[in-house]
């Protein structure tokens, strides 16, 4: 929990900088794994839930923008999410991209 202005700001830097890397890393992912058949629509699927998402921060903001520290139920908000995405990063598989550089052809093929 934030105690000051400072570790606030700096928790959003953090933040921020995943969210850029996310938003980078997360698309090219994708458009590896998913076959070709139907890689556009698993990339536009992206692309639609990152906006739901988007959507449903402001309105979670707005709920909580009245009620006496509400900032930080809003900001506990986004930790709950990154939690639930890291947990689902443990099952995900490796890219072909890097089993190929870890010499694992076969196995880049088959995904």
């Amino acid at each position: 929990i934030a105690t000051g202005l400072g570790i606030l700001i700096t928790g959003r830097v953090i933040v921020g900088l995943a969210i850029g890397l996310a938003s980078s890393t997360v698309p090219v992912y994708l458009g590896e794994c998913a076959p070709v058949e139907i890689r556009g629509r698993v990339l536009g699927s992206f692309n639609a839930f990152v906006v739901f998402g988007q959507i449903l921060a402001a309105l979670l903001d707005g709920a909580f923008f009245y009620i006496r520290d509400g900032w930080r139920i809003m900001l506990a908000f986004g930790a709950v999410f990154s939690t639930l995405q890291l947990i689902g990063l443990i099952v995900l598989p490796e890219s072909p991209r890097w089993l190929y550089k870890q010499g694992r052809e076969r196995d880049a093929v088959k995904i």
